[in-house]
């Protein structure tokens, strides 16, 4: 069985990007309460509470790392300096 591990730059960038990705759904969450913007424009669904996977893809250079939320949004965290 392979195992699949993230390297320290993988974590730190899946840190960072749930951090930014969160707060830019506290900003749309409150936008909604207030009425001030038009949610069918946006590329997430923001009715959804946040919840992340994880998809590793390996080839034959290295393993390519992604972060998933279950609003749709997705980011690439792959330390190809790694490989």
């Amino acid at each position: 069985m392979r195992e699949f591990k993230f390297y320290d730059v993988e974590q730190e960038n899946i840190r960072q990007w749930i951090a930014e990705h969160e707060a830019a759904h506290k900003v749309l969450d409150d936008l909604k309460v207030l009425g001030e913007f038009n949610l069918s424009s946006l590329p997430m669904d923001i009715n959804v509470i946040p919840q992340y996977s994880y998809e590793f893809a390996p080839g034959p250079i290295g393993t390519s790392v992604k972060v998933r939320c279950t609003c749709g949004a997705q980011k690439d965290v792959t330390d190809v300096d790694s490989w």
